[in-house]
C-alpha cells in the first residue's frame, strides 16, 4: 500500500474486494452521483455470534468519524492513524471489510500528513456507516 502511495496512486482496493467496495472506489475516483444513502443500503451478512456487539461497534465508529474530523481540523494527523490503526482490525474482524480499507487508506494518508486524502476516506466511512445494514442469517 505504501509503495502505491508514494507512487502516485490516490487510492487502492484490496482484494477479495465486494462489487460494493469496488463501486464505491470507482465512485470517490471519478465522482459519480450515487442514489441517497437510504435508498441504496450496503447489506452486510454478519455472525450471529456478534450481534450485541455489532450495534456499539458500528455507534463507536461513528464517533470515531466524528474525532477524525476534529483532528483533521486540529491538523492532528497523529489521532487520525491511532484510530484508524484500530479500525482496520477491529472492521475485519467483524466483517466491514470496506471500512477496514478505508481506515487503512486514512492511516496511510495521515501518516503523510496528506489532509485533503484522509478527508477523502474519512467522508467515505460517514457514508458507508450511513448506508450500512446488518442482518443476522
Amino acid at each position: 500500500l505504501r509503495k502505491c502511495l508514494e507512487a502516485g496512486f490516490t487510492s487502492t482496493i484490496r482484494k477479495p474486494f465486494s462489487r460494493e467496495g469496488l463501486i464505491n472506489a470507482v465512485s470517490r475516483e471519478f465522482g459519480t452521483k450515487s442514489s441517497p444513502p437510504e435508498s441504496n443500503p450496503i447489506i452486510i451478512k454478519a455472525d450471529p455470534e456478534f450481534a450485541e456487539l455489532i450495534p456499539p461497534f458500528l455507534e463507536s465508529c461513528r464517533r470515531e468519524t466524528a474525532s477524525m474530523l476534529k483532528s483533521l481540523d486540529a491538523g492532528d494527523h497523529k489521532a487520525i492513524a491511532a484510530i484508524c490503526h484500530k479500525l482496520t482490525g477491529a472492521g475485519a474482524s467483524f466483517g466491514f471489510q470496506t471500512l477496514s480499507d478505508e481506515a487503512r487508506l486514512i492511516e496511510a494518508a495521515a501518516k503523510k500528513s496528506d489532509s485533503a486524502g484522509a478527508r477523502t476516506h474519512i467522508q467515505a466511512i460517514a457514508l458507508y456507516l450511513e448506508r450500512v445494514s446488518v442482518v443476522y442469517p
